[in-house]
């Protein structure tokens, strides 16, 4: 799970710094021949890399939940040697 969190950071940092060189293109004074592919790749880089951090977030929210569901399951199964 710490893997998982740790590569979540990183792809949080690299996505900083996407949007950083995205700013600087459409911010720039003069612009290189090639602007128009370069803002496109820098957007489709930027939107790969958000598909990849809300893919690793459902991946963390789902070993969450399965580690929730075990967690009750094993509370439940405690509960009935008690009573019986």
């Amino acid at each position: 799970m710490a893997a998982l969190i740790h590569e979540l950071g990183a792809l949080f940092e690299i996505l900083d710094v996407c949007k950083h060189d995205l700013v600087k293109l459409l911010r720039c004074d003069h612009p290189p021949s090639d602007l128009l592919a370069r803002i496109d790749k820098e957007r489709g880089t930027i939107q790969d890399i958000e598909y990849l951090i809300v893919d690793l977030r459902a991946q963390i929210a789902a070993k969450e939940l399965h580690k929730y569901v075990l967690d009750e399951f094993k509370m439940t199964q405690d509960m009935m040697r008690v009573h019986v």
